[in-house]
């Protein structure tokens, strides 16, 4: 085997280990299609040569829009923008066409590259070319121009990756990622997740979530299991087939798998950890997947696009471990558990200075890796990388004296009324343990006497009521921490990877009391 420098370029790194383990099989879909090593470098190879034929170079911006049940096509074009010496700009289908344009243009992307089910476009600006009409015909391939040297210019602080953050709160902010932050603790042993044989990802393509399967996939020793479709009975139905160990879902997805009952069809006992991430997991939904597959602990993992690879975690044993129910019932903010590996964590005032143990403030976490930064410049996105390699989450949080983190809420969506913090993570997660609640969102909106009050919306089944989610509430949360009102709504508004867009609650809800 041979060893790879810890921060390395992709490239680099891809082609070392599929000359180390070319029948690796890395990519595994639900269709029966897969791609080992040597054949997903071979493919993409091929088609960074026509890229190149096509005019494509070194440093170019090249975007990808992506239908979901298209992943050997994006796997195979992701490689190839990095084999060009390009920079990869993901996107999935459900944007549409006319923001996947608008975002390429602010990005100044060279061209788009679609998969088979996504539309072509008459763009004056950059072309639209079908990923699998660029890499149908294989004729004529010693014709094809040589693929840039590797060796230079491949430098580990030369961006791989323009990722886009959710847009929650505010306009999605353009992150760029490097080939050395983007292998930072990987070599070419793929020893990353510990032997791990394989992780089901039910992600979707185009997303960063997306992406970050398709990096599990290229530089760990772990097989990439992913899904045309992101479904309780998909994602049952995949652990089942295939005797996966270790699932990745986002807790949208996680949350749906209780409801469905998914998993009292399917036998999941292969499973021995789910993991989370993205945005907080109600301890009722944690609970209930620890009950329905008590073979699996589960870990919650807390970080973002800015901070990556810096991350906490929170992990649960598994439930047949101890079958205890009540240790999920936890009293105060939500635990996201320690500090992973390599990382460290504090809390700071708004002057960025640290806190005291037990006191409120602003998350910051740091890591060794070679750090991501905006490139976008304006009032949002000062002060999140600050100095010393701090970067600044947004969220607010308590650290105990024994390290653990606590999550209380993020800082955009706090709500302050009559002077009074109320944090609507945890309204949500109190909300979250009635049997009639499948989700569940609390927002701010302005008041005349109080400055704000809490309001709620949750997606119920059954004949559930908002005066009935009220008195439930009565019983778990101090009388100032209760919301004003709870809204039942058909659906709450969602982005592409399933977290809850406030904003367009606060606008639809939001008209000032007094």
């Amino acid at each position: 085997m041979t060893a790879v420098a810890a921060s390395t370029s992709i490239v680099h790194l891809v082609r070392q280990r599929a000359t180390d383990q070319p029948e690796h099989r890395a990519l595994v879909v639900d269709d029966g299609t897969e791609l080992t090593l040597g054949e997903w470098l071979e493919r993409a190879e091929h088609l960074a040569r026509v890229l190149v034929a096509r005019g494509l170079r070194r440093g170019d911006r090249i975007a990808l829009v992506i239908d979901p049940g298209a992943w050997i096509e994006y796997a195979v074009a992701n490689l190839a923008v990095y084999l060009v010496g390009g920079v990869g700009i993901g996107f999935t289908d459900r944007l549409g066409a006319d923001t996947v344009d608008r975002l390429a243009a602010d990005c100044d992307a060279a061209a788009v590259l679609r998969s088979a089910g996504v539309a072509g476009r008459d763009d004056p600006d950059r072309p639209w070319w079908g990923i699998d009409e660029l890499t149908a015909d294989r004729a004529g391939s010693d014709d094809l121009p040589d693929l840039p040297d590797p060796a230079a210019g491949d430098g580990t602080d030369r961006i791989a990756e323009i990722v886009h953050t959710s847009g929650t709160t505010g306009p999605a902010k353009r992150v760029a990622v490097t080939h050395g932050n983007l292998t930072f603790g990987r070599d070419s042993s793929g020893e990353l997740f510990g032997g791990i044989e394989s992780i089901l990802c039910a992600v979707p393509p185009g997303t960063n979530a997306g992406h970050s399967a398709l990096v599990v996939a290229l530089t760990t020793g772990s097989r990439a299991h992913v899904l045309r479709s992101i479904d309780p009975d998909a994602i049952a139905a995949a652990v089942a087939r295939d005797g996966i160990q270790h699932a990745i879902l986002p807790p949208a997805a996680a949350a749906e798998l209780v409801h469905s009952g998914a998993t009292d069809r399917y036998d999941l006992t292969s499973l021995r950890a789910l993991m989370f991430g993205s945005s907080a997991v109600p301890d009722s939904i944690v609970a209930a997947l620890s009950q329905a597959i008590p073979t699996a602990s589960i870990m919650i993992g807390y970080g973002s696009t800015e901070s990556a690879p810096a991350f906490a975690r929170r992990a649960e044993p598994a439930f047949g471990d101890d079958g205890d129910v009540e240790r999920f019932r936890t009293a105060g903010y939500e635990s996201l558990g320690a500090a992973g590996g390599g990382t460290e964590v504090r809390i700071v005032d708004d002057a960025g200075e640290p806190v005291a143990a037990g006191t409120i403030g602003e998350i910051a976490l740091r890591s060794e890796a070679p750090r991501r930064f905006y490139l976008d410049v304006d009032e949002r996105t000062a002060g999140v990388f600050a100095g010393d390699g701090w970067v600044r989450m947004g969220d607010l949080g308590v650290l105990d004296p024994d390290g653990t983190l606590r999550f209380v809420d993020r800082v955009a969506e706090s709500i302050v009324s009559d002077g009074r913090r109320i944090s609507s993570a945890q309204v949500e997660n109190a909300l979250m343990w009635h049997p009639g609640v499948r989700a569940a969102a609390v927002f701010a909106v302005p008041d005349h006497d109080r400055g704000q009050l809490a309001e709620a919306a949750v997606e119920t089944e059954g004949d559930v009521h908002g005066e009935d989610l009220l008195a439930f509430l009565a019983d778990r949360l101090a009388p100032a921490d209760l919301p004003a009102r709870v809204h039942v709504v058909d659906r709450l508004p969602r982005g592409v990877t399933g977290k809850v867009h406030k904003q367009v609650l606060r606008e639809q809800y939001g008209r000032v009391r007094s």
